[in-house]
């Protein structure tokens, strides 16, 4: 009898390899996740980019009835990036999701703008080969890749992995451990995720300095103004950090200076290529250098333009034409050919912004002059989707910036905008959380003119604006049947709102709270700072999204003109 069990168990350790998943602890083959048992796949309902159902573009490419994968061949796959999950620890009670971003427009890794699927997940079983502490795994196959896009893992509010480049054929292995927060990766292309991750805490860390700059107009004023000295060496001394005041202009060019000639971060960049060099394409490495180094980069480009913005004549600054000599040196070694990566979009964007402000030139023109292709159609997206808020003429510069695109992607994507944003479309039906508890949309208020603040707690600009502005216009217009003003919070905490009402918003105004399926729309309508505003007419139009002078007399005269051209009808 014992003979037969021990023979039984043989049986279920000795099944062939070509049947099994890996074990984890093993050094993982190129077909170590084709191996592996999928789980099902998310339902079509579970997927969603900006309201939209895409089944599509993310399957787990098994058969239910044979737990076999429903593609056998992986040559005939490249198309198809293989993703295996593993959860360590307590699993939260959250849902796993999956990002991609198939193509990066500089507004960074933001959801709305990706296509976003809930994964499954199974328990852990002997088959699966799992270790005890693993608690939960997920097996998915991203569809239809064909060139490098970005893929992320949440769970819930933790990132399990930020948002790294994939590229079609990769097979890569995830393992989270919920307790330290920690994420490993294992599998063919596992070096290649883990020396993203390995690069960007690098950034972080080399970014995190230990002087934090003080910019003032006057530095010998600042400095005698009351113990500031003793303030600043005890600040310095609480915090772990040196704080250096400087002045405005000139001394930041300088620290400015230091930072885009400093070689440090490159060499530790180099450094660390070489670890992995034996086990990732050099072409990929290329472009990882050229990711994070264009993030880089980057950040030092919009300095130097928010720097120039306040400058009477960049142009007439040797310093400043240095500066921008030498940033677009660096742009030149490589990141003119890498637009396919976050960084360099965002260096190209954030040097071509700097540039029109040191020659001040209306951007749209600067733009004009960029030779035609999709580092010029990259910057046209950006500008109104990133600018757009500001401009008054918003729908006429944005058919200037349509008719000079030409790639099909971001023609159709500045339509959208184009649909959603112009004077006279009809505001979303998305319904908003009342403080009563019931649920109202923007187009609520029938035949009346509607002025929305949106607004977040905690935000000194909001604070102001209500203070200074939203206060006053209620007084003005107080009585005022034809007019409405509504307050929205975009906190994330309900209770956080409702205790910033008196302090942020009126308690006799409208109050709303910002629900998770109203960012989507809000982020369509371009509003991604705080405060913001939209003006509405009497069925619901928009009458202004952009535009607005942040002064309570021109608010006024703004709002008495919205009523007179919407009233014009009533005697």
């Amino acid at each position: 009898m014992k003979k037969t069990i021990l023979i039984c168990l043989l049986g279920y350790l000795c099944v062939p390899t070509s049947t099994t998943t890996a074990q984890v602890a093993d050094s993982p083959g190129a077909d170590f996740l084709h191996r592996s048992r999928p789980s099902v796949s998310p339902d079509p309902g579970d997927s969603h980019r900006g309201g939209a159902i895409r089944p599509d573009t993310l399957s787990i490419g098994v058969d239910r009835t044979t737990n076999k994968r429903a593609v056998e061949n992986p040559a005939a796959s490249e198309d198809k990036v293989w993703i295996y999950i593993e959860i360590e620890g307590s699993l939260p009670d959250e849902p796993l999701v999956l990002s991609r971003w198939s193509r990066y427009n500089g507004l960074g890794f933001e959801k709305e703008e990706a296509e976003s699927h809930i994964l499954e997940t199974v328990s852990p079983d002997f088959f699966r080969g799992m270790l005890p502490t693993i608690s939960a795994a997920s097996n998915t196959i991203v569809e239809s890749i064909a060139k490098p896009e970005y893929i992320g893992l949440n769970l819930g509010d933790h990132k399990v992995m930020p948002p790294i480049l994939a590229f079609p054929g990769d097979s890569i292995l995830i393992r989270y451990n919920t307790a330290r927060s920690e994420t490993l990766f294992a599998g063919p292309q596992g070096r290649g995720a883990e020396l993203q991750q390995v690069l960007a805490t690098l950034l972080d860390n080399y970014e995190f300095t230990p002087a934090q700059l003080i910019v003032v107009e006057d530095r010998s004023r600042y400095l005698s103004n009351g113990g500031t000295d003793a303030k600043l060496h005890s600040a310095g001394k609480l915090f772990g950090r040196f704080l250096q005041v400087v002045e405005k202009g000139r001394e930041q060019m300088d620290v400015l200076d230091k930072r885009i000639s400093d070689s440090v971060l490159v060499q530790k960049i180099d450094k660390q290529l070489e670890v992995y060099r034996d086990d990732i394409p050099e072409d990929r490495l290329l472009l990882y250098r050229a990711d994070i180094l264009g993030k880089y980069y980057a950040k030092l480009s919009r300095k130097l333009g928010r720097i120039l913005d306040g400058h009477s004549d960049p142009a007439g600054d040797a310093k400043a034409t240095h500066l921008l000599d030498m940033l677009t040196a660096h742009y030149m070694k490589g990141f003119d050919e890498s637009l396919v990566t976050g960084g360099g979009v965002d260096f190209w964007i954030g040097l071509a912004e700097a540039k029109w402000i040191y020659e001040n030139t209306a951007p749209l023109q600067w733009i004009s002059r960029v030779e035609k292709g999709y580092s010029r159609d990259i910057l046209i997206e950006s500008y109104f989707l990133r600018k757009g808020k500001a401009l008054g003429d918003f729908d006429t510069q944005l058919e200037k910036g349509i008719a000079m695109v030409s790639d099909s992607l971001v023609h159709n994507n500045l339509q959208a905008v184009k649909s959603a944003r112009s004077v006279g479309t009809r505001i979303a039906p998305v319904k908003f959380l009342a403080a009563d508890g019931t649920k109202v949309p923007l187009n609520h208020w029938k035949d009346k003119v509607v002025l929305v603040e949106f607004w977040i707690s905690g935000c000194g600009a909001c604070y102001s604006t209500y203070q200074e502005i939203i206060a006053p216009l209620e007084t003005y217009f107080d009585g005022e049947q034809r007019f409405e003003m509504v307050s929205v919070s975009a906190d994330k905490d309900i209770d956080r709102w409702k205790s910033s009402i008196g302090t942020y918003s009126s308690v006799d105004s409208e109050n709303l709270f910002l629900l998770e399926e109203g960012f989507g729309a809000l982020y369509s309508y371009g509003i991604q700072s705080y405060p913001s505003f939209i003006l509405l007419g009497r069925d619901g139009q928009i009458l202004r999204l952009s535009g607005f002078n942040r002064d309570r007399d021109s608010m006024i005269s703004l709002i008495e003109e919205a009523l007179e051209m919407e009233f014009s009808d009533v005697l």
